[in-house]
């Protein structure tokens, strides 16, 4: 796995680029009466500009955190002021307080009630954007928060097109593949800011075909250039069912079902056009789905080839895996504590469930799959298409890496999260209007 930091753009190239961020982020809100749009439209901003120049913001501030910690509690706190207090109490937030609680009670078990607090903040940052989110959208629309959000949202574009330009990339310790991330300190993070950008723009509801499908192949290029397979891989079915709903809607209605019959296996020949040329890339994932492929084992039992398999993920799900296995039965029940990973290992798990298992025991790992789930359900009842297969590709991303641990997940499942439970919304009150008028009609 890769551990070195990626070098960063020269402060000449970096610095007026994100002043002049910060001054069209200060011109749309000028343009918007919505404090809840106006605060999300600073919080991306504000994130991408403090993930840009990582050397200063992730080191450690006097009060023991990293500033970039600290503009996420900044953040918090200037949310928690904007959203209208009855979002409080909002139904969707009822899986994330759950999760919360058990983050608190591990920390408690073990006596390491200090480490909870930085993931407390994170989930914190993650319903504070949900909340704005549907705020932003109950003032001005959902259309119009997405298309606002677009700007800010190009910023690790046009850090990476400077990357481009002045050839600066960083290399992998695995197979010397170069990743452009326009200064970013790891791609994981980079290419989880492209999707943010790219969920935005696969949600939109009223742009032209051709302007959809020429900015969507942008965003893709892009994550193949920032190389970070993990998120290539999970962003195929949001794009994939993007490009499905939008063209299926640009034909006539009895049109549509031979549509639905070839665009399949449209999509299909264009991932192996995809992946064929770069197999070598792709071929863990054949060697993964091999039933005689042992993903999870004894750690001691993996050759130094096998350590190398998705690069190292196996490996390192198997040791914490067997590290967990060896705990005693309280420790089964609720975990080691937050953050114990980093007493342990030297990377953190790389995938979601696996983490919390080992941090939160059983109990976590249950309320991470009635969070997932609870999300996922009201993306279903939403009847979003595109909606459901941004939840799918966020639970393929979360197998793989760890969006909670990073700020750039957090703010990709936010909106997510916050679209579906708006739509949800929306199609509640349709439902409700409808079925008042039939009544009116019968009565008459």
């Amino acid at each position: 796995m890769d551990s070195i930091l990626s070098p960063p753009l020269p402060i000449a190239v970096s610095a007026p680029i994100a002043l002049a961020y910060l001054f069209l982020a200060f011109l749309q809100c000028r343009t918007v009466r919505s404090g809840a749009l106006r605060f999300l439209i600073f919080a991306v901003t504000i994130r991408f500009v403090v993930a840009e120049f990582h050397t200063f913001t992730f080191a450690a501030s006097p009060f023991g955190v990293s500033y970039s910690a600290l503009a996420t509690i900044a953040v918090i706190g200037v949310g928690l002021l904007l959203i209208r207090r009855e979002r409080l109490v909002d139904p969707a937030l009822m899986p994330i307080i759950i999760y919360a609680v058990v983050i608190v009670l591990s920390a408690a078990i073990n006596r390491v009630p200090m480490d909870a607090i930085e993931v407390l903040a994170k989930f914190g940052y993650l319903a504070i954007v949900m909340l704005a989110f549907v705020d932003a959208c109950k003032d001005v629309g959902a259309n119009r928060t997405l298309k606002m959000l677009l700007l800010p949202m190009s910023i690790p574009f046009v850090y990476q097109l400077m990357s481009l330009v002045l050839n600066i990339s960083k290399m992998g310790e695995n197979d010397g593949s170069q990743s452009f991330i326009g200064g970013f300190s790891h791609e994981a993070g980079f290419s989880i800011a492209l999707a943010c950008g790219l969920l935005v723009l696969c949600l939109i509801r009223d742009m032209r075909l051709s302007v959809r499908l020429i900015s969507l192949a942008i965003g893709f290029a892009a994550l193949v250039l920032a190389n970070y397979r993990t998120t290539i891989i999970a962003m195929a079915p949001l794009i994939g069912m993007a490009v499905f709903v939008w063209l299926l809607q640009s034909f006539r209605p009895n049109q549509r079902w031979s549509l639905s019959i070839l665009m399949p296996m449209l999509i299909a020949g264009m991932a192996a056009a995809f992946i064929l040329p770069n197999q070598e890339r792709f071929s863990d994932i054949a060697t993964a789905l091999d039933p005689d492929t042992e993903l999870i084992r004894d750690p001691r039992s993996f050759t130094a080839e096998q350590r190398s398999v998705f690069s190292g993920r196996a490996y390192i799900w198997s040791r914490y895996i067997d590290s967990y296995s060896r705990g005693s039965p309280i420790q089964h029940l609720v975990g080691y504590g937050p953050e114990s990973w980093s007493e342990e290992f030297e990377l953190y798990a790389h995938n979601t469930a696996i983490s919390t298992l080992y941090e939160y025991g059983i109990v976590g790992l249950v309320a991470l799959i009635v969070l997932w789930g609870w999300q996922f359900r009201l993306a279903l009842r939403s009847r979003h298409n595109i909606a459901i297969a941004g939840h799918l590709s966020f639970f393929i991303l979360s197998m793989s890496t760890m969006p909670f641990w990073i700020v750039e997940g957090l703010l990709f499942y936010g909106i997510l999260c916050g679209f579906s439970s708006y739509r949800l919304s929306q199609v509640t009150q349709s439902k409700q209007t409808h079925r008042r008028q039939r009544h009116s009609v019968r009565a008459t």
